[in-house]
Parts: C-alpha cells; structure tokens; sequence
C-alpha cells in the first residue's frame, strides 16, 4: 500500500456546496486481509462524521461482478450508511471495468 497526503487550501464552509461522493470499492477475494477491505471499511467510518448533512454518499462494489450497494443517500442518514459499509465482505475476481461504468452512472 501506498499513502500519498495532500494538502489543499481551506475553502470556508459558506463556499462550498454539497458533495456527491461515490465509492467505487473493490471487493475482490485480492481484498481478503486485515491490511485491505477491514481497513477500507474503517476509513469510509471515520470519514462520515466528517460530512455535511446534505452531502449524498453512493457505494459501489465490484468483484467478479459490480453492484450498487447503496443508492445516493444523504449523509444525515449515517446508519444507514454505516450497515451497508460494515456488510462489505471480499471474495470473488476482479472486474473493475464493469465496476467503473456502474460507478460512474451514479
């Protein structure tokens, strides 16, 4: 794994308008080890709080195939949010291509 940090300017909050946040989240049997999906779940958990409530958050998985695991969603609906997050298990091939398409619908 590699970490890269980047450092933007700070935008005032009265400036920003809402984000529309899709996760595209490889959940592959490649993703099967404490260091890949468990930490991918923790970072998606820890990244909520950090939202605004009308900020709207999507996930899709791909493996052998792609699916939409959540639907835009607000994130006031945290929950919500959270259950489809920690229901993410790895198993299966890859198929990132298909993956991307889905994601990119949304």
């Amino acid at each position: 794994l590699v970490q890269i940090y980047i450092k933007g300017y700070n935008v005032q909050a009265i400036e920003r308008r809402f984000r529309n946040l899709v996760f595209l989240i490889d959940v592959s049997g490649s993703m099967t080890g404490e260091d890949r999906l468990p930490l991918v779940k923790s970072s998606l958990e820890l990244l909520l709080p950090l939202l605004d409530p009308e900020d709207s958050v999507a996930i899709v998985t791909y493996a052998s195939t792609a699916h939409v695991v959540l639907s835009p969603t607000p994130a006031r609906e945290r929950n919500k949010i959270l259950d489809k997050i920690r229901q993410l298990q790895a198993g299966g091939g890859t198929g990132g291509a298909q993956g991307l398409e889905l994601a990119y619908v949304l």
